[in-house]
């Protein structure tokens, strides 16, 4: 049966990256790569911030009308989402639609070579829950690929946290 392995990353959107990333710094976060990722429905200038085996991140919209830029018109800067890696992504996803969840995307978006918890991560395979159909709430759930298509697991290489001590 397909699992929830883990929280992976707490999300916010932020209207000035720029701010979001510069105070996070100086609360003495370390920072993944920045990066912007143009494909729908992500649309977003993006870092993380590795917490022990999780991360938040800092989003901001790469343009109006996308679904970040739409969740700050109406609700102003905050907790965007929450990612859940899952071991089977079609599985979960198929769970939780029979429990009347819906989902943005009809197929998984695959995004390469980007970060996860501040780890590489080949492929990273994803959906978003439709907020409307989980009581306000958008989870992100990932699967982690090898770039041929195998499972990928996390390395269990120590995390950093605020302060840049080892977890």
């Amino acid at each position: 049966m397909a699992s929830v392995l883990e929280l992976r990353e707490i999300s916010f959107a932020v209207a000035d990256f720029d701010a979001a990333f510069s105070k996070f710094r100086a609360m003495g976060f370390e920072m993944s790569p920045v990066w912007t990722e143009p494909t729908p429905p992500v649309q977003a200038k993006l870092t993380s911030m590795p917490v022990a085996n999780s991360s938040i991140s800092i989003m901001s919209a790469l343009s109006e009308g996308t679904p970040i830029a739409k969740f700050l018109d109406k609700r102003g800067e905050g907790i965007f989402s929450f990612t859940f890696v899952v071991d089977d992504l079609e599985g979960i996803t198929e769970l939780w639609k029979a429990a009347g969840v819906g989902f943005v995307l009809d197929k998984p978006i695959e995004i390469y070579d980007q970060y996860s918890a501040g780890e590489p991560i080949p492929v990273i395979r994803g959906n978003w829950t439709r907020p409307s159909t989980l009581h306000g709430i958008v989870i992100e759930l990932q699967e982690f690929r090898t770039k041929d298509g195998k499972p990928f697991r996390s390395s269990a290489a120590p995390r950093t946290t605020a302060g840049g001590k080892s977890a």
